[in-house]
């Protein structure tokens, strides 16, 4: 049963990929290359999030989206997880097939050459046929932990597509022009929509939209899309009392707000004076009056020279984003810290 159990998660992430892949092809037309790495980016917290609410550790997680991504055909996308895997774990820890699906992701992404370790295989087959072998404790022993986590057991939850829907009216989605979509990546039409963040307790939503503003300096220049972030309040089951969050100066701009599961903090990326890049990723205390206090930039442990954008906090000190500033497979890739109430 614990087999079976298994088995099916990793169908159950294999479809999670699928899903993405389909998604992805659908908006081929509209995505350009630096666009593909932050959309790719934002799918791999996503799919880390929805098996980490699952209750799956750490290990099985980059196990799991490893060999999906692996059979999904996504190569760039494997081995980024099996290099977690690999971290995580250690080389000398791991199975031996982990490591030649490694090699095997590396050379079909064109980041390493393995040719002569390269062989083709009935990839399927061994993947499978390792689920079937492994032992591992049910994901129902793990069942209400990510419910005492999230504090939500009295919380009844909205119709998600339709608030969705509503949010991403609230937003402006669609009807932002194309000037404006350009500085945090959203698409027009079937594009890429950036991430709305609601509270645990399903009463408050925050996101980012962007308006027109003339520019400090420049007597003839013309506005400039400048983006902010907005609260709104569900108010039985509807989106309403809309407000503009002071976050930043007038002039600067900041999107794709994170709030933490505790409610307690909102994570954002802005270009406000005093970056030590392009982005950087900021937090800002949330009071019990919903009022937000005065950001505060995380500092060099996250930030660096150029962009740190995307944030998504998990548990309660555990903060991903996604960065171009440092070491990785290229362009946009994937990062975590824990930050404290005090310090990163």
């Amino acid at each position: 049963m614990k087999n079976s159990t298994h088995y099916l998660k990793f169908v159950a992430a294999g479809l999670i990929i699928l899903f993405c892949k389909v998604g992805t092809a659908q908006q081929n037309t509209f995505i350009t290359k630096d666009l593909a790495q932050k959309i790719e980016a934002d799918k791999r917290i996503e799919n880390y999030l929805e098996l980490s609410r699952l209750g799956y550790s750490e290990n099985e997680i980059f196990q799991d989206l490893g060999n999906a991504n692996f059979l999904a055909g996504k190569y760039k996308t494997a081995a980024f997880w099996y290099q977690k895997l690999i971290d995580l774990s250690g080389s000398e820890n791991i199975s031996p097939n982990y490591l030649k699906r490694y090699k095997v992701s590396m050379h079909k992404a064109g980041i390493a050459d393995y040719g002569d370790d390269v062989a083709q295989a009935d990839w399927y087959s061994e993947i499978k046929g390792e689920y079937k072998a492994e032992k591992r404790v049910s994901p129902k022993a793990y069942a209400a932990a990510p419910v005492k986590q999230q504090n939500i057991r009295n919380f009844k939850p909205l119709n998600r597509a339709a608030s969705m829907d509503e949010l991403r009216e609230l937003a402006g989605l669609k009807e932002q022009r194309s000037d404006q979509l350009k500085m945090d990546s959203r698409l027009p039409g079937k594009g890429y929509i950036p991430p709305i963040s609601i509270s645990s307790d399903g009463k408050t939503a925050f996101f980012s939209k962007a308006i027109y503003m003339k520019p400090e300096y420049g007597l003839f220049s013309k506005k400039e899309p400048v983006h902010k972030i907005y609260q709104a309040e569900n108010v039985n089951g509807k989106w309403k009392n809309v407000k503009e969050l002071s976050v930043t100066p007038k002039y600067a701009s900041a999107m794709h707000p994170a709030v933490s599961p505790d409610g307690k903090r909102l994570f954002f990326a802005s270009d406000m004076p005093g970056t030590f890049g392009k982005y950087d990723i900021y937090v800002a205390e949330i009071h019990q009056d919903g009022s937000v206090g005065i950001a505060k930039n995380l500092g060099e442990k996250v930030n660096t020279r150029k962009n740190e954008m995307y944030p998504n906090s998990v548990g309660g000190d555990m903060l991903f984003f996604a960065s171009n500033g440092r070491e990785g497979i290229g362009g946009m890739d994937l990062f975590a810290v824990q930050v404290g109430t005090r310090r990163v």
